[in-house]
């Protein structure tokens, strides 16, 4: 909708306040089709990308739906209640508890990162 469009509207809503025959004392329900969701951006190099796409092309599925079932499959596997996140900078440290060694995924290339003082090398699942 324009922005003259939506100042008329407004103005005229706010000109009608006070008639009766436009307002109800009673709410209208809302009709929703589906609970509210959230966006999250996640970053793959290009053959990471096509990797994915051509797993999802293969189960007959979106390439958003592979990624949603496969990372909650992960998370639920994990039963992780004990996972930490920690802000560093603009960016986040998901550190797991040391029994879940083998469940964690590495980067190619650790980073280090200086966590209360301590220099540690950071892995794409949290810290070594």
């Amino acid at each position: 909708m324009s922005g003259n469009r939506e100042k008329r509207l407004a103005e005229e809503l706010y000109a009608r306040r006070d008639e009766e025959g436009e307002w109800s004392e009673k709410p209208e329900k809302l009709a929703v089709s589906r609970p509210p969701s959230v966006v999250y951006s996640v970053r793959f190099n290009r053959s990471e990308l096509e990797e994915l796409r051509a797993a999802a092309k293969a189960r007959g599925m979106t390439l958003s739906e592979l990624i949603r079932r496969a990372v909650l499959a992960h998370v639920r596997e994990a039963d992780v209640p004990n996972a930490s996140v920690t802000h560093i900078g603009k960016g986040l440290i998901l550190k797991w508890p040391k029994l879940l060694g083998a469940a964690r995924t590495q980067n190619l290339e650790p980073e280090t990162s200086v966590i209360g003082g301590v220099e540690e090398p950071v892995t794409s699942a949290g810290t070594l």
